[in-house]
C-alpha cells in the first residue's frame, strides 16, 4: 500500500521540484557553491529523464498521482496571493 501511494505522488512531486528548481535557477544570481551550475542542471536532467520514464513504465500510477495532487495547485496560488496581499 505504501509503495502504491509513493508511486502515485512521486511523478507530481518531482515535476514540481524540477519546475521550482528551474525557476529559482533562472531568477537568482550564481551563488558561491562548488560546481553551482552543474549540480542543479544535472538534477533537472536526471529528474526530467525520470519524468519521461515514469508515464511509460507506470501510466496508471502517474495519472492517478496527478489527479491526486493537481487540485492542490489552485489552492497554493490562492493562499500565496492572500499572503502577498496581507
Amino acid at each position: 500500500m505504501y509503495n502504491d501511494l509513493r508511486d502515485y505522488v512521486i511523478f507530481a512531486v518531482l515535476l514540481f521540484y524540477i519546475i521550482g528548481g528551474l525557476l529559482r535557477f533562472r531568477r537568482t544570481r550564481p551563488c558561491r557553491a562548488a560546481r553551482y551550475p552543474i549540480f542543479p542542471a544535472l538534477y533537472m536532467l536526471v529528474g526530467g529523464v525520470i519524468e519521461i520514464l515514469l508515464p511509460i513504465n507506470r501510466p496508471a500510477f502517474t495519472v492517478r498521482g496527478l489527479i491526486l495532487v493537481l487540485p492542490g495547485v489552485p489552492e497554493y496560488f490562492l493562499r500565496r496571493k492572500k499572503e502577498v496581499v496581507s
